[in-house]
């Protein structure tokens, strides 16, 4: 991965990794197996990143892999705070979180929102909706 996603996804780590959700994300770059494997590359598909799931019918994350792709050619314009939102809302997928409705008001921000709503919001993401989101899950 390029350094540029790979500090991107890393600063992403460390908001939800400064969060209340359970568990955390651990940057492993020799390890064989791991949960969520990150890639980046020049896709045909449209969005600024995918997140898939293997092994995982529940939506929870509980086992098997997660693997989140970083689609460079849509993803070139985006600045780097912007590209460190994208892969919040990428390891929100992760999470298990779908997308939701939302403004930047302060009572519903959420980089789970899709698209460039969030681009906008003030303060440091993931926002309440998106810890509490994951809280209800886990």
């Amino acid at each position: 991965m390029t350094s540029t996603y790979q500090t991107a996804f890393g600063q992403a780590q460390s908001a939800w990794d400064a969060t209340s959700s359970p568990g955390y994300f651990n940057y492993e770059p020799d390890n064989g197996d791991p949960m969520v494997e990150v890639r980046d590359g020049s896709y045909s598909w449209g969005a600024w990143a995918q997140t898939s799931w293997q092994g995982c019918p529940t939506g929870l994350w509980a086992y098997n892999e997660v693997y989140i792709a970083f689609n460079t050619r849509t993803m070139g314009g985006l600045t780097s705070s912007q590209k460190k939102l994208v892969a919040e809302h990428e390891a929100g997928h992760a999470y298990g979180l779908d997308h939701v409705s939302a403004t930047c008001s302060s009572s519903s921000k959420a980089v789970m929102s899709q698209g460039e709503t969030k681009f906008s919001c003030s303060g440091t993401a993931p926002w309440a909706d998106d810890v509490n989101g994951v809280n209800a899950k886990y």
